[in-house]
């Protein structure tokens, strides 16, 4: 379901990187070094994330989801919210800080759990150690929301408060059962990736897997 384009980009690259002289070489050398084959998946999996990356998205998102998620909250109920293809973590736990913000701003007590999913057993060990390059954190404390980390040397390291709030698991959003209940879909710069029948397939299984009225937030370029 990856876009060919897409698909052969990558796999140029790597007869580039392994200077194999042909696409057949290429086959044979990967058939033969399982580890090419690793790094031709890691190639694949693309995973590039920040901390509120695109800002006034997040923005918007705060102003326009996170408020009336809350507002229709009934007795006994929780939030609960999926981040698709997750990558490294840093685009979860910023949803997670906006959540806990606003529970704050409320006075809220209402359990929040945020799950993450991935195809990238390598991309989701960073993200549940939650501990990143300390130029990551670059413009979170013009926000207020620095103390959301503690600085060790040249890392920065999520709060326990944070981290508790987001259960990380790999998962291909394919083929796996989906989160149910959800009152917000995160699937951003995903869905550019893949075939317009797999598109139509996800967009359909978030349907199913939000509550109604539930929100779906996606990256700039899926219009």
């Amino acid at each position: 379901s990856y876009k060919k384009a897409t698909l052969a980009r990558r796999v140029a690259r790597r007869v580039q990187v392994t200077r194999r002289p042909s696409l057949v070489a290429y086959a044979d050398y990967l058939r033969d070094n399982p580890r090419e084959a690793r790094a031709l998946f890691d190639d694949l999996m693309i995973s590039v994330t920040a901390f509120f990356r695109d800002g006034g998205s997040f923005r918007v998102l705060a102003e326009r989801a996170i408020g009336p998620i809350f507002d229709r909250l009934g007795a006994g109920d929780e939030v609960r919210a999926w981040v698709v293809g997750c990558a490294t973590g840093e685009e979860a736990y910023s949803l997670a800080m906006l959540l806990l913000v606003e529970a704050e701003r409320r006075g809220s007590s209402v359990p929040i759990q945020v799950f993450a999913t991935d195809l990238d057993t390598r991309a989701l060990a960073v993200a549940r150690e939650g501990r990143y390059p300390r130029t990551s954190a670059a413009g979170l404390a013009d926000a207020g929301l620095d103390r959301f980390f503690r600085v060790t040397g040249e890392h920065i390291v999520v709060a326990k408060e944070v981290r508790d709030l987001v259960l990380f698991a790999e998962h291909d959003v394919l083929k796996d059962p989906p989160f149910l209940r959800l009152d917000l879909v995160a699937c951003r710069n995903l869905l550019i990736y893949l075939e317009r029948d797999a598109q139509q397939q996800l967009t359909a299984l978030f349907r199913y897997a939000l509550k109604p009225g539930g929100f779906l937030f996606l990256g700039s370029a899926e219009t």
